[in-house]
Order: structure tokens, then C-alpha cells, then sequence
């Protein structure tokens, strides 16, 4: 429902004198005082003479732990009233400019095998980030990114409290952090949208679809029940069995690799291209693959609890 969050008040806080300002931050060449932080447990405060702005996770700053997932309304407005509190200041006007929704999932098996089944997307670019200690794959774009990974190495390395007896469970985390391009395209989102089910159900529907459109990884159906009928459909099978056998990232390098060399023309780069999605995608000649079906069918279900209709699971 949520994690990190920053909200920010536009402002002159470079006076401000309340138990946040902690640390200033001054020129070295000028001798002015930048701008001053603080920290209330594990929030980031800062402000200077344009804004006031606190950033961090929601649980964590309630429990102590980003493990524990906030399930209702009334947990993120306690968590607003401390922060206001804490502040003097009321906050639940203040702008929203980032926040992450996130579900945590029981597997069945090792985590790291789920995520190595999902490749790329049509309109995010995919990146891989071993940064965490476990396995992580991430899709970005300007509105934000689709982070997939393993949630019980991160709470070992990063010493984030979860129950004992989660310790050889296996948890993945799925979560949407959606940034300013998001929110302003929904309006003024405020510190107050956050108690606001509309708000999650938009955008759990927008991460809905972004999640689905992800291509998994699927197997070649048996070529020996396969039964061509021309030349064109022994070419497709060929050209299919092709891109399963050497992978659909591989096969992506193979064409980038051809442009680079400048051998091959725009056109035909656009052609292997579309060919290439289209071998990928053709249902005649793959079938799912039963890991990405689990895990797919868990998040689906979590999609389900905030509203989200059977049309916006378009599986790739």
C-alpha cells in the first residue's frame, strides 16, 4: 500500500527553528548556509529558504521495519499526524512527489528463479541491479519504475527487522515507485491523497497494467507436434526454435550488434525486430512457463484487493 514517500512544502523555511533542524549545510566559498537537515527516526528532513521536504518509508518510520506492509488508512494518518507533530507543522496539504506501492509475496521456490523468466517491456527499459544482496530486476521510465526482488537477503543485509519465522522463506517484493510525471498527470497529489482509496486503486490499476506488460520467458512447444503446411511456416518454426535457443535478450544483442558494425540497414534492424516479438509471441509455438504463472496468479490476486479488473491483466 505504501512505502517511501517524500512530501514537500514550498517555502521559506530557511528560519525555521523546530527540533528538525539538526545539521546546516554551509557554502564553503560563500560562508551562506545552503540549506539544513534532520532526521526523525528514519525520515530525511531538509529545508532552506524554497522548501521544507521529508522523504523515507511510511512503515518503517511507524514500525521500524519496511517488511511489515500497511494495510489501512488510519495507520498512514497516525503516521502524518507524528510527522506534523514533529514538525509543528501540518503536513497533509503538503505536495506529493513520490511514493511506492509494494507487495510482498510468498514463493515457493528460490526467488531469484522467478525473476530470471522476465525479460524486457515494450515502453520501460529494463535494468539489472545486483546492488542488493539476492536478485533484483528493475524497469524504468519517467514515471517512475517496477522493481522486482528477493525480500529477505535485503532485511539480512541491510539489518531490517522481519519475523523469525520468515528466515528461509522465500518473499519476494513487487513494487511500483511512481514519481512527480505520474502524480501531476493525476492532478495535485498531496500528503492527503494518501488516505484516499481512489488514489490507490488508480494507481494499482496503472501498475497493473505496467507489470503485465512485461514479456516472460516462455518454452518452445515440442517441434515435433508442430505440422507446417508451406514454406513460410517451416521458416517461422525455424526462425522460432532460433531465437529459444540462443534467448530473446541474446537475440536482441545479435541485432544491436549488427548495427554497431553497420551491417544492416534501419529497415532491416526494424524488420528483425518485429519478427523477433513476433516469434517470441506467438502462442502456436510457446507455452507458459509454471514459475511465472505462480507468481504472476499471487500478484494478480493482490491487484485484485484493490479493484483491479481481469482487463487489465494482459499477460505477455
Amino acid at each position: 500500500m505504501l512505502d517511501t514517500h517524500t512530501i514537500i512544502h514550498h517555502g521559506d523555511y530557511s528560519d525555521y527553528t523546530g527540533q528538525a533542524r539538526q545539521l546546516e549545510h554551509i557554502s564553503s566559498e560563500s560562508g551562506v548556509i545552503n540549506y539544513w537537515s534532520g532526521k526523525c527516526r528514519n525520515l530525511d528532513i531538509r529545508g532552506n529558504a524554497y522548501y521544507l521536504r521529508v522523504s523515507g518509508s511510511m512503515p518503517t518510520f511507524l514500525y521500524g521495519t519496511n517488511f511489515t506492509e500497511i494495510a489501512d488508512y488510519s495507520e498512514i494518518q497516525t503516521g502524518l499526524n507524528e510527522i506534523s507533530d514533529y514538525l509543528s507543522i501540518h503536513v497533509f496539504d503538503w505536495v506529493l512527489t513520490r511514493f511506492d506501492f509494494p507487495f510482498n509475496i510468498e514463493l515457493s521456490e528460490s526467488v531469484k528463479d522467478y525473476l530470471l523468466l522476465y525479460e524486457d517491456h515494450p515502453t520501460m527499459k529494463k535494468a539489472t541491479n545486483f546492488l542488493r544482496k539476492g536478485s533484483q530486476i528493475l524497469y524504468r521510465d519517467s514515471s517512475g519504475y517496477i522493481s522486482m526482488y528477493d525480500k529477505i537477503p535485503e532485511c539480512k543485509n541491510n539489518n531490517i527487522p522481519f519475523p523469525e519465522d520468515m528466515v528461509n522463506a522465500n518473499v519476494g517484493r513487487i513494487e511500483r515507485s511512481f514519481g512527480k510525471t505520474y502524480l501531476n498527470s493525476t492532478g495535485i497529489s498531496t500528503a492527503k491523497s494518501l488516505l484516499d482509496p481512489d488514489f490507490y486503486q488508480r494507481a494499482a490499476i496503472k501498475f497493473a497494467t505496467d507489470f503485465f506488460a512485461i514479456r516472460r520467458k516462455k518454452s518452445l512447444t515440442a517441434l515435433a507436434e508442430l505440422v507446417p503446411t508451406n514454406t513460410k511456416e517451416i521458416n517461422s518454426i525455424l526462425q522460432a526454435a532460433g531465437v529459444e535457443h540462443l534467448g530473446y535478450e541474446q537475440t536482441q544483442s545479435l541485432i544491436q550488434k549488427g548495427k554497431k558494425l553497420g551491417a544492416s540497414t534501419p529497415d532491416a534492424r526494424y524488420r528483425m525486430q518485429k519478427h523477433l516479438r513476433s516469434y517470441a509471441d506467438n502462442p502456436q509455438f510457446h507455452f507458459g512457463n509454471e514459475l511465472t504463472k505462480e507468481f504472476d496468479s499471487k500478484v494478480m490476486q493482490r491487484f485484485k484487493d484493490w479493484g483491479v479488473s481481469d482487463e487489465h491483466f494482459n499477460i505477455m
